[in-house]
C-alpha cells in the first residue's frame, strides 16, 4: 500500500530531520552498541550514531581491521569456454576468451580447451604473484533429445577456476 510506504517516509525522515517546531519527533533506542571498523568510520559513523541515537564503539586502529580479509584472500582466475557445432563447416568450435579454434573430434576440442584454459589460469595467477596453485577443471555436456528418440549434441562447457595465495616479499 502506498500509505504504508508514505507512513515509512515519514517517520525515516523524522529520525533524521528533527526539528523543534514538528508536531512530532522520531527517536531509535538501540541499547547496544554498534562496534564500527574500516577506513571511513571515524568521518562519518559518530555523526550517523547521533541521528540514529546509539553508541558508536571505534576500535583503536579501525581503519586497517579490514585488511586482514584484504591479506588473506586468495587470487582466484576463472575462465569459460563453450564448444558447439561450428557453424560454416563440419566439426566443433572452441570458443575461447582469446581465441577460436575448429575440430573435428569433442574430445580433442575439449582437451585443447581444458588444457589452454588452465595454462592461461596458471600464468596468470603466476603473473599475479600467486603461490600454491589450486586448479579445478568442470566440464558439463549439454544434450537435447528429439521426439524420435535421438540425441542432440548442443554444447560443452568447459569451467576452469584456478586460485592461489598471495605471495608475500
Amino acid at each position: 500500500f502506498d500509505i504504508h510506504k508514505n507512513l515509512n517516509n515519514i517517520f525515516v525522515k523524522k529520525i533524521f530531520e528533527q526539528h523543534v517546531d514538528d508536531y512530532f519527533n522520531c527517536r531509535i533506542n538501540i541499547p547496544a552498541p554498534l562496534v564500527a571498523v574500516g577506513a571511513p568510520v571515524k568521518a562519518w559513523l559518530p555523526k550517523v550514531g547521533k541521528l540514529i541515537n546509539i553508541d558508536i564503539n571505534i576500535p583503536e586502529h579501525a581503519e586497517v581491521a579490514n585488511a586482514y580479509g584484504a591479506v588473506t584472500a586468495r587470487i582466484v582466475e576463472r575462465i569459460d569456454v563453450v564448444i558447439k557445432p561450428a557453424r560454416h563447416r563440419k566439426g566443433l568450435g572452441v570458443h575461447l576468451p582469446w581465441e577460436y579454434k575448429a575440430f573435428d573430434d569433442l574430445e580433442k576440442a575439449v582437451s585443447y580447451a581444458t588444457d589452454s584454459a588452465v595454462a592461461w589460469a596458471k600464468d596468470r595467477l603466476i603473473k599475479a604473484g600467486a603461490a600454491n596453485l589450486e586448479v579445478k577443471v568442470e566440464r558439463k555436456d549439454i544434450i537435447a533429445a528429439t521426439n524420435d528418440g535421438f540425441d542432440i549434441f548442443v554444447e560443452t562447457l568447459v569451467k576452469v577456476v584456478a586460485v592461489g595465495d598471495p605471495r608475500f616479499v
